[in-house]
């Protein structure tokens, strides 16, 4: 069985046979894991067709022309990001030729699920359903694609997978096969011979088959052409010339050596061998002609399992992707390929979604297309304090709470459902808090007041047991998941997912709210800080990739999350299907319409100055005006506030755009756009305004009016000894 090694973990090398295809629906649902590049702007600011960012303006400084200058241009910025808020509205693809199927991702093989297991011309147009004669008998014959040696792949099959989603094998590859099946009693395969042989078409190629059994067959392999006298043939860069044909035997000149061979006769000479299949003798020299077979190997015997060297197969069956298919006789005779292509975790060549797997001589391809949709919603928790506003007695106190486990979505208003007093209730931030020593929740109301969740029967705290619902599209049916708090009188307080994928799974966090910590030790990754409960437990706190369960939500990198005792979830709108398409030899994929539907940014917050940000890691943000005047700016680079002239770090007379990742001791970008002057803000500004039109890359560039430099280390230090 083939067996493909990379060079380097995660570096996909693809093998010839997978080609890129149309693009996928949504690779990756955070941009911001990868390393921030000016040169995906306007991600992650725009992530997936969404607003997904606040701009932040300064209320420092003396100047109220600067700040007016600033607020222009972060509406600048701001206009043109909406515009980008945008998703393809009617693009339409068609296939012909072709079966497309969506594949829960938990799936086991693809024709014990979505697919047939048996595609014939009903299922798939293009393959062949007719009949052929043989021996004076017609045979009813079919052509047949099963794709039954391929299933999803996910970080179950191989933790290194991360939150990719790819198609791959099953380990019984061979359950894969393309082949010609006859399909009634009439075909004897003791009467095939030389002298009548089966003729087929497999996977395209018209075939000449001299002798079968059920698992071994003898067949004519090489090109067939007919011949006159003096005609020739050229394969492989030889000349083949027919010098003269009699009754009974032919001249046969290749070289300086020339052969007579008789009808059923063959002769090798050297790389190439030669057949003769028929001779038509007449009278008149002009109109005798020789059909001849050519090729390096005209006849070969194969058996089943051997490889199929027809179709470019090296002869090492361990290093062919494709073998021979041999199976049964007379009516049950099926002869074609099987897969050997052993697609199964992050070493091999797995195809991503965009990408497909040819089948032997262009009859087609498995392609992964897209996903349906993919997890796009934001859930960070982590320790904090908070201060609860209560209502007790008539009277309206605040509790303060040194310790709570603090959850925000990266939807405003959004993502978690909470009961309060019997009434459902949308926010996007969730706290729970140990109480004397039980659990409570409280949550952000409309009135941006901390409260807890209230009993509906005596609006007292809701305790243990608690039901939160994560819900990332409210009009998606199975896309809730519920939060069951633990029980803080045992030693291991879990916080539990319920139901956290649609195929039951549990999702348990360990969390000590009065330790401020995950699992055991504080400040430290570990295995049992992550649990997913399912007929495999894995423990995955440690895990360095990002794990996808089987709903298709995924745990960001638990292990870089860990370490400063926080968690980060990304949740799906509903389940998550992988578009699988089968093509036949006659398959047409065309996309018709280009329109885009501008996603409303309406009712979302846009701008916020400085002293208005109450989370400052719960999405990326864009920082307008330096740190002399923008409190958060300073702190993104590192600066005490207020930071002027070369202590500011911005290029003396121009403007700087920089890439902050992990701003604020989170796991979100900033990208600060600040200038020496207000004027050369406005600048920076522009260029985001009109980013198609500049080559941004990098982390850090310096802009001066309509020219934008790279600032690598060694240009920071010129111009801090320039500023001395």
């Amino acid at each position: 069985m083939q067996k493909f090694v990379l060079k380097a973990k995660n570096t996909m090398k693809r093998v010839a046979a997978i080609s890129t295809g149309v693009a996928m629906l949504g690779a990756t649902a955070f941009g911001a894991v990868a390393a921030a590049d000016l040169a995906d702007y306007p991600e992650p600011f725009v992530q997936d067709g969404e607003w997904n960012t606040l701009l932040v303006l300064g209320t420092g400084g003396n100047n109220p022309a600067g700040l007016a200058s600033d607020l222009a241009g972060a509406v600048d910025i701001a206009a043109r990001l909406a515009q980008e808020s945008k998703s393809v509205a009617s693009t339409t693809t068609t296939v012909a030729g072709g079966r497309t199927e969506d594949v829960d991702i938990m799936d086991a093989t693809l024709d014990t699920t979505s697919f047939p297991d048996y595609m014939t011309d009903t299922h798939i147009s293009g393959l062949a359903d007719s009949q052929l004669t043989q021996n004076d008998s017609t045979i009813d014959y079919e052509e047949v694609i099963d794709v039954g040696g391929f299933e999803i792949l996910t970080s179950e099959d191989d933790p290194e997978l991360g939150s990719t989603i790819y198609l791959g094998t099953t380990g019984t590859e061979s359950n894969t096969k393309i082949y010609w099946q006859s399909t009634d009693s009439d075909l004897d395969i003791t009467e095939i011979n030389s002298v009548v042989p089966l003729k087929i078409d497999l996977l395209g190629k018209s075939i000449e088959i001299t002798s079968l059994s059920d698992t071994s067959a003898t067949i004519n392999m090489g090109d067939e052409t007919v011949l006159g006298v003096g005609e020739t043939y050229t394969f492989e860069g030889d000349d083949i010339e027919v010098t003269s044909i009699g009754q009974s035997s032919v001249a046969i000149k290749l070289g300086s050596k020339t052969k007579f061979l008789g009808e059923g006769e063959q002769y090798d000479f050297g790389d190439t061998t030669v057949k003769v299949e028929n001779i038509l003798y007449t009278d008149d020299i002009d109109s005798r002609q020789v059909q001849i077979s050519v090729g390096s190997d005209v006849t070969k015997s194969v058996n089943d399992g051997d490889s199929a060297e027809i179709f470019g197969e090296p002869e090492d069956t361990t290093d062919a992707k494709w073998l021979w298919y041999i199976s049964g006789a007379d009516a049950n005779t099926k002869i074609g390929v099987k897969m050997n292509l052993e697609l199964e975790d992050s070493d091999d060549p797995v195809i991503a979604p965009g990408e497909k797997l040819d089948f032997p001589n262009n009859f087609g391809y498995i392609e992964f297309q897209s996903l349906n949709v993919d997890a796009d919603m934001k859930v960070t928790g982590k320790f904090d304090d908070v201060t609860v506003t209560r209502n007790e007695a008539g009277a309206t106190i605040d509790v303060d709470h040194d310790y709570a486990l603090y959850m925000v979505t990266s939807k405003d208003n959004e993502g978690f459902k909470v009961n309060v007093s019997g009434t459902w209730t949308d926010t996007n931030e969730v706290w729970l808090i140990d109480e004397e020593n039980r659990w409570v929740g409280a949550f952000r109301n409309s009135d941006n007041r901390i409260q807890y969740f209230l009993n509906s029967s005596d609006d007292t705290p809701i305790e243990e047991g608690t039901e939160i619902y994560i819900i990332n599209d409210i009009t998606t049916a199975g896309s809730k998941v519920g939060i069951v708090t633990g029980n803080l009188t045992t030693p291991d307080d879990f916080i539990t997912f319920h139901d956290f994928d649609d195929a039951g799974e549990d999702m348990k966090i360990k969390a000590d709210i009065d330790g401020a910590k995950l699992g055991d030790t504080a400040d430290t990754k570990e295995a049992i800080e992550i649990n997913l409960t399912s007929t495999s437990p894995y423990q995955i706190g440690s895990k360095e990739d990002s794990w996808r369960t089987g709903y298709g939500n995924i745990v960001e990198t638990p292990e870089s999350h860990g370490d400063s005792d926080e968690f980060v979830l990304w949740i799906a709108p509903e389940q998550v299907k992988a578009n699988i398409l089968v093509a036949g030899p006659t398959a047409e994929v065309t996309s018709t319409g280009d329109a885009f539907t501008i996603n409303s940014v309406a009712g979302v917050p846009l701008v916020k100055l400085d002293t208005e940000v109450t989370d400052k890691t719960s999405q990326p943000l864009i920082l307008v005006g330096g740190p002399a005047v923008n409190k958060l700016t300073a702190e993104a680079l590192g600066l005490t506030y207020p930071a002027y002239g070369a202590d500011s770090t911005i290029p003396e007379n121009k403007a700087m755009l920089k890439l902050v990742e992990d701003a604020f001791g989170g796991s979100n970008v900033a990208l600060v756009v600040a200038g020496w002057e207000a004027d050369n803000t406005r600048e920076a500004a522009t260029v985001l305004k009109n980013y198609g039109e500049y080559d941004l890359s990098g982390t850090s560039v310096s802009v001066s009016g309509e020219t934008i430099t790279p600032i690598t280390e060694e240009t920071e230090t010129e111009t801090e000894e320039t500023t001395e």
